[in-house]
């Protein structure tokens, strides 16, 4: 199983969010969401890939980008 995220995150600190699993050597593996399952006779090699989003930053203005 991977973690849903890995270090800080919220809306204000942005968060690295698992996103897929990318399997190879291991036909009888499946995945559902965050779980990897393995039969008891494989060993593939498997890679758990994150998604880094970017903070949220409050607008400059109200009606940003559209300013006066």
């Amino acid at each position: 199983m991977a973690q849903s995220y890995i270090g800080p995150h919220s809306v204000i600190s942005g968060g690295t969010v698992f996103s897929s699993w990318f399997v190879f050597g291991g036909a009888g593996s499946t995945v559902s969401g965050v779980n990897l399952s393995v039969p008891a006779s494989e060993s593939p090699y498997a890679i758990a890939f994150y998604y880094y989003y970017q903070p949220f930053h409050k607008p400059i203005c109200i009606g940003f980008p559209h300013c006066i």
